[in-house]
């Protein structure tokens, strides 16, 4: 009985698979890999902070909004100032 080879998807190296092509994409993908957890850290950041706020104030909950809010704004900022860098721009200067 002839021994059939598996298919499972595997790069062989007939295949045109090359070792750098993983590490090119991950060269090519790396400004967004810690783009998720900036986000969060920031949000944890400015609520933790409202909260300790809130906490040593006696205001609560209104320390723990305004962090909410100023987090959200900071994380709206840095979406756009790495979609920017990333795509060259919004074109708006007249240089």
């Amino acid at each position: 009985m002839a021994a059939k080879a598996a298919d499972d998807g595997d790069p062989r190296p007939g295949d045109g698979y090359t070792p750098t092509d993983w590490r090119d994409s991950f060269r090519e993908a790396g400004p967004y890999l810690g783009l998720g957890m900036q986000i969060a850290a920031s949000m944890v950041m400015f609520v933790g902070g409202g909260y300790l706020l809130d906490q040593w104030l006696g205001t609560l909950p209104w320390m723990t909004v305004l962090g909410a809010v100023v987090g959200l704004v900071s994380v709206i900022a840095l979406i756009v100032r790495v979609s920017q860098e990333q795509g060259g721009g919004s074109g708006t200067s007249t240089g």
